[in-house]
C-alpha cells in the first residue's frame, strides 16, 4: 500500500488513486496495521456511499450501531452535521469516540461529503509517549480512520454557518484488562 507521511511519525495519506471499494482481505488487514501504528490514515477522493461505507466498517471489524438513524442511513452510520442554524458541533473538545463503553472502540472511519469552503478541520493527537499532533483539511470524499486505542481527536467549528455534512462507522475494539505486574 502506497502513502506518504502527514509528518513523521504520526499519521500517513494513501497515494492518490487508493479506492478503499476495491481492497481485498490483506489491504484491509494492512490498512488495519497501518492505523495501529500510525494512528491516522487519510484516504481522498473515495468513490462511496454510505452503504459502501457501512459494508467496509463491517470488514473492519464489528460496527457498533445506533437504531436512532432517520429512514435510509444504515444503522452502522453516525451521521455527522452542521449547518447555518448549529450553534455547536459534537466533538468540540479532546475525545475517543464512544470511550465511556465497557469494550471501547478500536477503529472509526469518518467520510464527508459536503465540507465547508474553508475552515472545519479535524485535530488529532496521540494519546501515548510522547505527544503528537496532526491536523487534516477536508474535501468532499475524504475518508478519514484514526484508532481509538490510541488517538484522541476534536472537530473544529470555525465554519458556521456553512455546511459540512458526513458519516462515521466505529468498531468494537479490545475489552481493556489490567495484568498483574511480577518482579
Amino acid at each position: 500500500m502506497e502513502y506518504s507521511s502527514i509528518n513523521p511519525s504520526f499519521g500517513v495519506e494513501l497515494a492518490n488513486g487508493t479506492q478503499l471499494v476495491n481492497f481485498n482481505d490483506d489491504d484491509v488487514t494492512a490498512l488495519k496495521q497501518l492505523a495501529a501504528e500510525r494512528g491516522i490514515v487519510v484516504a481522498r477522493n473515495q468513490d462511496m456511499d454510505m452503504q459502501a461505507q457501512a459494508e467496509f466498517g463491517h470488514r473492519l471489524g464489528t460496527p457498533m450501531t445506533t437504531p436512532v438513524n432517520n429512514p435510509g442511513i444504515p444503522e452502522e452510520l453516525i451521521v455527522i452535521k452542521a449547518g447555518p442554524k448549529s450553534k455547536a458541533v459534537a466533538g468540540q473538545q479532546w475525545h475517543s469516540d464512544v470511550s465511556s463503553e465497557p469494550v471501547p472502540p478500536g477503529l472509526s472511519m469518518l467520510r464527508m461529503e459536503v465540507v465547508p469552503s474553508s475552515g472545519g478541520t479535524r485535530s488529532l493527537q496521540t494519546c501515548t509517549r510522547l505527544l503528537r499532533r496532526s491536523r487534516v483539511q477536508w474535501a468532499p470524499n475524504t475518508v478519514v480512520f484514526w484508532d481509538n486505542r490510541i488517538v484522541q481527536h476534536h472537530a473544529a467549528f470555525d465554519y458556521h454557518p456553512e455546511v459540512r455534512r458526513g458519516y462515521r462507522v466505529t468498531v468494537v475494539g479490545d475489552a481493556p484488562y489490567l495484568a498483574e505486574l511480577t518482579d
